[in-house]
């Protein structure tokens, strides 16, 4: 038997018991064959991103790493895009953060520079002589 899966982010009310309720984005990861909830990081595989994810769920002082077993999940809405944790960004959204805050989270970081802007400089110089 497989066992009930519902998301502990926040005040999100994913649950695999009711597929028709599901968010369109969850809605469309299942039509597609591919998962809808990742299963917590516990805190045996490494205490500093369990806590980390236990942060960012917001759900108070109840909510603890202790409480964190093999039958918690997270769905893939609380990541940039709708799509789960990138290599970059491995973990979740704050389920505290107003919408202009999401947006500025979710926005694509600018890559670094493949130089030191010192070595460049120096660089330009060089071709400007």
């Amino acid at each position: 038997m497989v066992a009930t899966k519902h998301c502990c982010w926040g005040e999100c009310k994913s649950d695999s018991r009711f597929p028709h309720l599901l968010h369109p984005a969850l809605k469309k990861r299942l039509q597609e064959g591919k998962p809808i909830f990742l299963p917590f990081p516990k805190k045996s595989q490494g205490l500093e991103r369990c806590l980390r994810w236990v942060n960012a769920c917001g759900r108070g002082k109840d909510f603890t790493v202790d409480k964190v077993t093999k039958y918690t999940y997270i769905c893939y809405l609380h990541w940039p895009g709708e799509a789960g944790p990138p290599k970059e960004f491995g973990v979740p959204l704050k389920a505290t953060l107003k919408p202009k805050e999401v947006l500025k989270a979710t926005k694509p970081k600018r890559p670094q520079p493949s130089q030191p802007i010192l070595q460049r400089a120096s660089v330009l110089e060089k071709s400007h002589s």
